[in-house]
Parts: structure tokens; C-alpha cells; sequence
């Protein structure tokens, strides 16, 4: 090949020359007989061709081409499939030549890489094989098509996927698309586990938390949180944020947490997202967080869709907030349930007294749909209605799970008052409105400036309507002192 180009852009050369020293039409066209065949466009079949022989034409009185200098030659060759004569420029025959020998030169690296992956096992086919598989099984359980999803799991299984792995141990388990087995689902969860799965460390350690929930086992907790340290699973890293924020297990860090919730909620855990995007709206970054939520790959996932939907609410647009909100909560989103609560208990959309019961019962469904978050919220409704037992039962529960919002119910009913503060300040950590609220009463007597600043961050983060009350009546300001009551 090298020999070939070398006696082909030799000869063009040589004749350029030629046509250099004495323009016009001096010489008759050259017929060039190639060693071997060159590959090279056809402008009219638009293929690529493989050719034996050139011909070679001085420009001048010969092609016309106002394109190429009179001085110079032109390249003809015959397209062999459609018969059309190929006219080039020197340097175009050059460049599909060096492409071509680019293109070989690929080739070759890339049989090499094959060879190599092949003599080392083939590990990369079949983490991609496996991969595949993994993706079909799992799309298929999600439609409830279990025979095709136990399948395709055995076929990632047998590739060596340890996420598919565990994802099989979890269909014997509840006897899904195949029938239960108790000891094959506990062979193939320890194989996950073994081979690495960040989803089975995820969830086996959050089994060692219930367990430390349910008897105070401190050995669990510290087995889950080696478990979640193992693991890159999103929902990990999450859960990960929520520990060191409130100091369970570890040591409290509001940074580390920080750079924890944004880790997670990067890699994709619709949980961080929701947090960070509210997160991000009370400090008046509504926009952007919309624009987050936004990128998400899923965009009919009703938790995102939901989450959206509250967001646009302080981006100034009610209607479509609603419409998504509404949308989510079609789909069974527990945190659509959870905003509507939020929504309702802070009259977002009427700027008027709160609906408790209406609050209650989105708080209630969110609950039922797992989400911790509403079951803080409902914990303080009860406690605003006055059922103390419940809502500190509730409180505690969330609390010890990391939900720092918690403490504000927890503080409410305790008789220490220096402890009820420090419940406070906990719960101020995660912006939360109603401790703000509880601040600013607490300063409304002795320092006006604190009262004010502790209302005006419950009014970003939400109590728009409670925070304009409370300034008229601490400190005689006038109607909407931070401004509108309600989102429109």
C-alpha cells in the first residue's frame, strides 16, 4: 500500500510540475496503470470505489473546471459501478488516500484491542453483554412481564452483572416470574454481594438500619453504614447525606452533607433531587433548579414531574405547576402528595388561613407511599391539632432516620427549654419554615433584628402567608411585608 500511494502522488507530482513550468495544453493525457487498486468517492453514485487506473489531463483547454488553476492537471477516473468519469483535484486523490491509510491504521488498533480483550477472557464483551441483559430484565419487570425479565436477568446473571444478580435473588425472594425460594434468593444475594452490586449493598445495609431502628442494635448501624460507604448506588449517597447531616452513625458535617445530597442527586437519585431542588428554590435559585430538574433523563417520571411542578410554583407559574403537580399525583407520586401538603398547610395558592385537613390527607398518602418527608409534616399537623402522643411517635421515628425536620415537633413538646432550642436550630439546618417561625417568636420580645431575619427565611422557604402575619404582629409591618402571600 505505502508503495502504491508513493507511485501514485509521485507521478500526479511530476506532471504538476510539468504543467507548472509550461502552462496550456502541452502534453497528452497519461494513462496511469496503478500497482494496486486506491479507493476513491464517485461525486454522482456517492459511493466509494475501488479503482485500478487514472487518467491524468493538463487543465488548460482540457476540463474547463474553474475550480482547479490552468497551470495544474486533473484526475480522471471512471466510476466502475455507474460509469461516470471521477474528476479531482491533485489534493483530493491525496486525501482520500491518506484517509484510507487512516482508516487501515484504525483497523488495525482496534483488532488489536479486540485481540487483547479476547486473550484476557473477554472481560469487556461480557460486562457489555451482561449490561444488556440487565437493562432488558429490568425494563421488563417494570412493564410486569416477570418470565421475560427472569430470563434476561439469568442471561446477565450468567455474564457475570452483579446488579442483575441481586435483582434475581429479589424475584426469588417474592416468588416473581419464577416460585419462591427462600435459599436461592439468600445464595444469590451473598453472590451480589461478593462480586460487588452497589444495589444489594444498598439495600442489605439499609436492612441492617431497620434493624438497628427496631432493637437498637448498634453493630447494624454500623454495618449499614459500611455498606453505604461501599456502595456508588445513588439512593446511597443519599442516604448517606442524611446520616451526616443529622450525626447518625457518623460525625455531623452540614458540608460534607451538602457535597453528599449534590453527589447523589448527580448521579441520578430522584429523592436528592427533590431535596436539592427545594433546597435550591428557598435560596432563590428557583430557575436553576428547575433547569436540573429538567435534565433528567426520565422526564415522565411522576417524582421528578412532581418535583417540577412544586419548583414552577416559585418560578411565578401556578398554572403549570399545577398542571405537573396534578399529573404526578395521577401516577401515584408520593412526593406529589407531599408538595399538594405543603401547598395546602402553607396556602401557597390563596395566601389565607392554612386547610389542615386537606394538608393532612396529602400528607397521610404520602406517607402510605413511603415518603418520610410527608410523615414529618403529618407528625406536625397532628401536633398542631393537638395529638401529642402521635405526633411525637411519628417525630421520633423520622428523627432517628436523619429527617432533622422532625426536631421541630420534638422540640415543641419537650419541657427543657434549652433543649427545645437546640430541637430548633436542628431543624433550621434543613430550612425548615415552621422552626424559623418558632425562632422568630422566640425573638419577637428581645431582638427585633433576629425575629425579623428568622421570618424572612421562613417566607423563602415557603410560609409566604404565616411569615406576613407574624411581621404584622411582631413587628407592626405592613401587610405582605416580604411579599406576596401566595405564588401566582
Amino acid at each position: 500500500m505505502k508503495q502504491n500511494k508513493s507511485y501514485v502522488l509521485g507521478t500526479i507530482s511530476e506532471y504538476r510540475l510539468k504543467a507548472a513550468q509550461k502552462g496550456g495544453a502541452y502534453f497528452e493525457p497519461i494513462r496511469l496503470t496503478l500497482p494496486d487498486k486506491i479507493t476513491l468517492r464517485c461525486a454522482h453514485c456517492r459511493r466509494n470505489q475501488k479503482v485500478a487506473e487514472l487518467m491524468l489531463y493538463p487543465n488548460a483547454g482540457m476540463m474547463a473546471d474553474g475550480d482547479l488553476p490552468t497551470d495544474d492537471i486533473s484526475v480522471i477516473a471512471n466510476c466502475p459501478v455507474c460509469g461516470s468519469r471521477m474528476a479531482m483535484s491533485p489534493g483530493t486523490v491525496k486525501k482520500s488516500m491518506a484517509a484510507k491509510g487512516q482508516m487501515l491504521r484504525t483497523l488495525v488498533i482496534l483488532f488489536i484491542v479486540l485481540a487483547v480483550t479476547l486473550v484476557g477472557g473477554g472481560t469487556l464483551l461480557r460486562q457489555i453483554q451482561g449490561e444488556k441483559y440487565y437493562q432488558e430484565g429490568t425494563q421488563a419487570l417494570e412493564a410486569g412481564d416477570y418470565e421475560t425479565a427472569v430470563d434476561a436477568l439469568l442471561c446477565a446473571h450468567k455474564y457475570g452483572n452483579a446488579d442483575a444478580t441481586y435483582s434475581l435473588s429479589q424475584c426469588y425472594r417474592a416468588g416473581t416470574g419464577v416460585p419462591a425460594d427462600t435459599q436461592q434468593a439468600d445464595d444469590l444475594l451473598l453472590q451480589a454481594l461478593n462480586n460487588g452490586s452497589d444495589r444489594a449493598q444498598y439495600e442489605v445495609g439499609m436492612a441492617c438500619f431497620e434493624d438497628y431502628i427496631a432493637n437498637d442494635a448498634q453493630s447494624s448501624l454500623e454495618e449499614c453504614i459500611n455498606y453505604l460507604e461501599q456502595s456508588d448506588e445513588p439512593d446511597a449517597l443519599y442516604q448517606r447525606s442524611l446520616f451526616t447531616r443529622a450525626g447518625v452513625g457518623v460525625a455531623p458535617s452540614s458540608t460534607d452533607a451538602d457535597s453528599l445530597l449534590k453527589q447523589a442527586a448527580k448521579e441520578g437519585s430522584v429523592a436528592a433531587l427533590n431535596d436539592l431542588a427545594v433546597q435550591m428554590a428557598g435560596n432563590g435559585q428557583a430557575i436553576d433548579a428547575l433547569e436540573m430538574l429538567q435534565d433528567y433523563k426520565d422526564q415522565q417520571d411522576p417524582d421528578i414531574m412532581a418535583a417540577e411542578g412544586y419548583i414552577s410554583l416559585f418560578c411565578d407559574d401556578s398554572a403549570e405547576g399545577t398542571t405537573l403537580l396534578n399529573q404526578a399525583l395521577e401516577k401515584g407520586s408520593s412526593w406529589a402528595n407531599y408538595y399538594w401538603g405543603l401547598i395546602y398547610y402553607n396556602s401557597l395558592l390563596t395566601g389565607t388561613d392554612r386547610d389542615l385537613n386537606s394538608a393532612a390527607n396529602y400528607f397521610q398518602q404520602a406517607v402510605n407511599g413511603g415518603n418520610y418527608r410527608g410523615k414529618c409534616e403529618l407528625a406536625l399537623c397532628l401536633a398542631v391539632i393537638g395529638d401529642s402522643e402521635r405526633a411525637t411517635s411519628m417525630a421520633q421515628d423520622c428523627y432517628e432516620r436523619g429527617y432533622l425536620e422532625a426536631a421541630c415537633v420534638l422540640g415543641n413538646f419537650c419541657g427543657d427549654d434549652t433543649k427545645k432550642l437546640d430541637y430548633m436550630k436542628q431543624a433550621i439546618l434543613v430550612n425548615y419554615s415552621p422552626a424559623e417561625i418558632w425562632m422568630a417568636g422566640y425573638y419577637s420580645t428581645s431582638d427585633s433584628t433576629q425575629c425579623e431575619y428568622y421570618l424572612s427565611r421562613a417566607y423563602s422557604h415557603g410560609a409566604r402567608y404565616e411569615a406576613n402575619v407574624m411581621a404584622q404582629n411582631y413587628l407592626d409591618a405592613a401587610p405582605d411585608y416580604f411579599g406576596p402571600s401566595y405564588v401566582s
